[in-house]
Formats: structure tokens, sequence, C-alpha cells
């Protein structure tokens, strides 16, 4: 035990050792990797416009990897940086592929490889449970849908479950190889930075809506305008939370005007329920932990139509309309009656034949905009209460990780991630948020880092008491002799 503990503590140096001494030169790489990625992001992203520029945007992708490669097997936990910082910009390699595609499989194997051999020891949570009945029922009901003939493409539906099978896999090797509350917020700055590039590239080449007529920012992958909105909320709590209560003079402002950049580039991309996970993260944000913000959200409301763009404003309306008016609008003029209808067809042509475990992944496809109706049809009644429960003990997770973590430099960053968690449970209503990369793969990544924060701040608490118990053991025992 001893032995094992000796070659952990090599491995990952606790604070107060040499990790604080190498602190400036992990920044510093860690700076150069988001730098390096941004260009790739950016030459990728225009290399339809301006093939020229494919040889240099290739060469940069590879030198990425390379670079990336070598600094998982250094320390696996520069992959769950890169990673995050990716997923926020999603560099590209050709048409098909993103660069987190090469790196996941690295970074698991780095991680596994250090389990095996005993320098890194695996943490239960209260989600353990939760994710295994999932992913078993999710490969299950696949394997029944494929029986009875409900799944047309085998591949997708592989695809698909890899990818979420993928999100579980990042989540727990966060909270396995991040705990280290140094790391944590080095994580969560370079993933801001990433995201406050893909934010404003976004916002700065919009691309014309005619039926809007107006311009609008969608995210470096051309993801669509909702998934953008979803990935931004994850952005927009954690800046705004650390606004709210960040002490360094110098890093309140500097937060706040990412989170002002980020609101900004939501309302410029037009999306609906864009604008109505934005109000539910800021109202949570509110309740959860930082009352301030109500009153100031009142006045904003107040104030909206005098101090936003026209074009919001109209937008911002269109869609109570068409809310109010669903049950009478025309599928193809209200969004929203369509979205039901879709849904209705969904549940009489596939739930219908399967309501216990559902016809499998692949199944229904994507489109059908509603991550309830999606688990009800893959997996029937049985999939998703599974996937509730899930939902449930995920909540319950990150709302202990947050009281955990009261007092530290972190504290602010839990509360506004469990501030943009229900925001995209609201948004799973309206959209296959918790299936979607875009938003999954930063998601999980921060669940599991906040979490191996709490774990690195339990280790100084317990250590902090040993330290204060030993002159009262030594004095107990002299006077014992």
């Amino acid at each position: 035990m001893e032995q094992q503990a000796t070659r952990q503590s090599a491995l990952y140096p606790a604070p107060g050792t040499g990790a604080v001494k190498r602190s400036t030169v992990v920044k510093l790489i860690l700076a150069g990797i988001v730098f390096l990625l941004m260009v790739i992001s950016f030459l990728s992203d225009a290399i339809e416009n301006e093939p020229s520029k494919a040889v240099a945007a290739s060469g940069l992708v590879v030198l990425a990897m390379i670079v990336g490669i070598a600094l998982i097997l250094w320390d696996v936990r520069f992959g769950v940086a890169i990673f995050l910082v990716t997923s926020a910009l999603s560099p590209r390699i050709g048409t098909n592929f993103r660069l987190t595609d090469f790196i996941t499989p690295v970074m698991i194997l780095s991680w596994g490889g250090l389990v095996l051999r005993g320098q890194r020891a695996t943490v239960r949570t209260a989600v353990s449970v939760p994710i295994l009945l999932v992913s078993l029922l999710m490969v299950g009901s696949t394997l029944y849908g494929i029986g009875i003939g409900m799944v047309p493409d085998y591949l997708s539906s592989v695809y698909i479950i890899g990818k979420r099978l993928e999100y579980f896999a990042i989540f727990f090797m966060a909270l396995n190889v991040i705990q280290d509350k140094g790391w944590a917020r080095a994580t969560l700055a370079i993933f801001l930075v990433g995201a406050l590039a893909g934010a404003a590239f976004s916002v700065a080449n919009a691309q014309v809506d005619t039926d809007l007529h107006t311009r609008r920012a969608v995210g470096l992958d051309e993801a669509n305008y909702n998934t953008f909105a979803g990935f931004l909320t994850i952005a927009v709590g954690l800046s705004l939370a650390g606004a709210l209560q960040a002490k360094n003079r110098l890093l309140r402002p500097a937060l706040a005007l990412l989170a002002l950049i980020f609101i900004t580039a939501m309302l410029k991309s037009y999306s609906r329920e864009g604008y109505v996970i934005l109000a539910v993260a800021l109202i949570s944000l509110g309740v959860l932990k930082y009352r301030v913000l109500l009153p100031i959200l009142a006045v904003f409301a107040i104030l909206s139509p005098w101090v936003l763009p026209k074009s919001v404003i109209q937008r911002a309306m269109d869609t109570i309309t068409q809310v109010k008016e669903y049950n009478q609008g025309d599928v193809g003029s209200n969004s929203f009656s369509a979205r039901i209808s879709a849904w209705n067809w969904r549940l009489s042509e596939w739930f219908a034949k399967s309501p216990i475990v559902g016809t499998g992944v692949g199944s229904v496809g994507l489109s059908v905009d509603n991550e309830y109706v999606l688990r009800l049809c893959e997996g029937g009644v049985v999939g998703l209460m599974a996937f509730l429960l899930l939902l449930a003990s995920l909540w319950r997770f990150l709302a202990r990780t947050a009281r955990a973590l009261r007092g530290t430099e972190l504290e602010p960053f839990a509360y506004g991630f469990l501030a943009a968690f229900l925001a995209l449970i609201v948004q799973g209503t309206v959209a296959a948020t918790f299936t979607t990369i875009r938003t999954m793969e930063p998601f999980w990544v921060i669940a599991g880092l906040l979490g191996g924060a709490v774990l690195a701040e339990e280790r100084r608490r317990a250590e902090a008491v040993e330290m204060a118990a030993q002159p009262a053991i030594a004095s107990a025992v002299r006077r014992a002799m």
C-alpha cells in the first residue's frame, strides 16, 4: 500500500510539492495548446472557402496531434485540458472527423494504463450505478430493436452509443485524474478562452438568414443555432458566476466581459430555445446562490425594449406567440406546432410498438428535437426512467459538489455549472441536448473535474486535521512514557 501511494504521489504531486514549482511551465504549455488549436480551428473553418489553406491547416492539425499525444503520455491531465478546449473550438480533420476523435482514445488508454498499474485509483460516485444502468439498457434495447427490424442503420446506432459511452468515460477520467484544484482552475480557464474564441469568431462571421433578413451566429463547426446556444449556456453560467464572486479585482471584470460576450453571441444566434434557456440559467443562478442577480434581471426585463436590438425583441416576442398558439398554428409556419406534431408521430409509430424496452438507439433520429421523447422511443418506459434517474443523480452529485467547494475559488464555477445544467434539462424538451456532441463533451468533462476538485479539497482538509492532531498525539505519547 505504501509503495502504491509513493508511485501515485510521484506521478501526481500534491499541492505544495514540485507541482507548484512547475505551475508556470504548465500554464505556458496549456496557453500554447490553446493558441495552436485556435489557429487550427480558424484555418479548418476557412478551408471550404479557401482551399489553398488546406495544406497549412492539415500541417497544423498533424502538429497538434503530435504535441497533444506527447503531452498526454507525459501527464494524462493534459489530455483532459486538450479535450476540453478542442470541444470548445471543434477543430476538424477533413469533413467527417474532429480532433477529439483522435485525442480521446489516447487519453482513455493512458488513463486505463495508470489504473491497471495501480498508479491511479478509481472513485465511485452517486452517478456510477445510474450510468451503468443507462449503458446496459441502451445496448440491450438496441439489440432488441435490431432483432425486430426497427434499427435501419447499425453503424449509426454504434456511433451514437459509442459517443454516449465516451461522455461517461471522460467524466470518470476527469473525476479521477483532475484531483487538484489548481489543475481544475487552469482547465476551466482554457475552456473559457476557447469558448471566447468560438463566440467571437461566430459573431464576427455570422451567416445571413434569408427568412429573418439578418445575420445569425453559429458555432465554429457550423452547428445549428440551438446547439450553439446550448454550448454557450455552459460558458455563460461559469463566467457570470465567477464574475459575481471573484475576489481578484482584475479577474472579476474579465469574467464579466466574457459573460457579456457569450450572452451577446446567444442573442445574435436568434435561437428561440436559446433565449429560453438563457433566461432559465440566469434565474437559476439567482435562486441557487446570487440573489442580487434577480432584481437586476427584473430591471433588465423592463428596460429590454429600449436596450436590446429590435431584431432580438421581435424574435423573443415571436417565440412567445408560437408557444401560445401552438394548438392553433400551422406546422408549416409555427415551428413549435411542427415539433409537437413530430413528437406525436414518433410516439404513435415507434413507442407504441415497444413501450416497455423501446426500439433501440438509432431507431429514431436526433431530429425528433426532444431528448425525453428520444429516450422514450429508444428505451421505452424502462429506458426513460433510467435516464431520469441519471439526471436526478447527477443533480445531487453537482449540488453536493457545489456545497463541498464553498469557500474555495471554484465555488462560483460549481454553482454556475449547476445553473447551466438546469437550463440544459429545460432545453432537452425541445432538443436532443444530452446526446449532442457539441454540448455533452464539455459538459461531462467539467462535471468530472469539479468532482475531482472536491476530492482534492477533502484530502486537504483531512491532512489539515491530521497535522493538527499530531502535536496532541506526540504529547500523549510522551506522557505515557
